[in-house]
């Protein structure tokens, strides 16, 4: 076979030719080079690359959409000035490094010397009105329980002493118990600085409330996004997440030990539930998601506080929230909010 017709040689030669340009450029010549091959009868197997070069642009192109819409920035510097925007807005902030879970020991101080890190960054900065989130199994959760207890304590002990509150984010179902115990632990230490989120996917929800209550925990509740939940169908999830509403509404209302309490959800019918509570909550959203419902509490004198990820861990991140979707209206949701995200972000811009 003459080199010019050979398949391999032709691939490496287009390939060297496309990365030279621009994406939009590779797009538009792939779409016609393929119809010139289509067209002069030339051999099939001529139009692979193309196709291939054309459906990775296509995707390349979508997940960037996606990344900019829902991952604030890459680094630190950028983030804080998307926390700057929001708090200018009135919006209250938790920021999110975004990352899974870390397989060594390394990975896990590593991770524990960032989240120190950020804190002094935004005590030094005097942002009382940005909280932490921070996933247990960025802190070693599944490598050993007491390597994740000791790196949450030394995270929440610097928080403490900066004043800044500090979310515990929900792990997976047969996580719950360890996550419990850790913030026992750390309450037994005295520290009252943090809280836990509370998934409504589990029907045994309510037992954990009660754990966390009797401890006088902060609770974010929220529906849940792993598949593990054996809640599955919407009404059965919101159900139960109404009924834990109503069980800690009392306790809320009578005792002083409660801080923080969060509903963390965008579902319009639960969130006017909250509305009619009269006692203090924080309505929380995450960032590029309903936010013009999330400007609408806002105006109306609610506590509200935008969740945002950022960090350079970006594709792990969106990669998990659409796997762990309960069901595909979760990742019609991401979808949806797309035109409300970047017009949101164009009025940030303008503040």
């Amino acid at each position: 076979m003459p080199l010019s017709c050979n398949p391999r040689y032709f691939i490496i030669l287009y390939s060297k030719l496309i990365l030279k340009i621009g994406k939009g450029a590779q797009v538009m010549i792939s779409i016609l080079t393929s119809l010139v091959v289509y067209s002069l009868g030339l051999p099939r197997w001529l139009m692979w690359p193309f196709y291939v070069i054309f459906l990775f642009f296509i995707f390349w192109n979508f997940y960037r959409i996606m990344r900019n819409n829902y991952i604030a920035a890459k680094t630190e510097e950028k983030a804080f000035e998307i926390f700057q925007l929001l708090l200018k807005r009135g919006f209250y902030v938790i920021s999110d490094i975004v990352g899974e879970r870390v397989k060594t020991r390394n990975e896990a101080w590593d991770s524990k010397h960032r989240y120190i890190e950020h804190i002094y960054f935004i005590s030094k900065n005097c942002y009382k009105q940005i909280s932490i989130s921070v996933k247990p199994s960025q802190c070693g959760l599944y490598i050993k329980y007491e390597l994740c207890r000791e790196i949450l304590g030394a995270i929440i002990a610097v928080a403490h002493r900066k004043n800044i509150f500090v979310w515990i984010d929900a792990e997976k179902r047969k996580d719950r118990n360890n996550v419990f115990h850790i913030a026992a632990y750390l309450k037994n230490k005295r520290c009252d600085n943090f809280g836990v989120a509370l998934q409504a996917n589990h029907s045994d929800a309510r037992l954990f409330l009660e754990k966390y209550m009797k401890f006088g925990i902060p609770i974010r509740l929220v529906k849940g996004a792993y598949t593990d939940g054996d809640l599955r169908h919407d009404s059965l999830i919101n159900e139960q997440f109404v009924n834990l509403m109503n069980y800690f509404y009392d306790p809320l209302l009578q005792s002083p030990i409660f801080k923080n309490v969060a509903l963390g959800t965008h579902d319009k019918v639960l969130i006017n539930l909250g509305v009619a509570w009269k006692i203090a909550k924080e309505f929380q959203f995450l960032y590029g998601v309903n936010s013009v419902l999330a400007e609408q509490l806002l105006n109306s004198g609610e506590r509200v506080a935008i969740y945002v990820p950022w960090g350079k861990k970006s594709g792990a991140y969106l990669f998990r929230r659409f796997r762990e979707g309960i069901r595909f209206r979760t990742f019609f949701l991401f979808i949806r909010n797309l035109w409300s995200g970047y017009r949101f972000r164009r009025r940030l811009a303008r503040l």
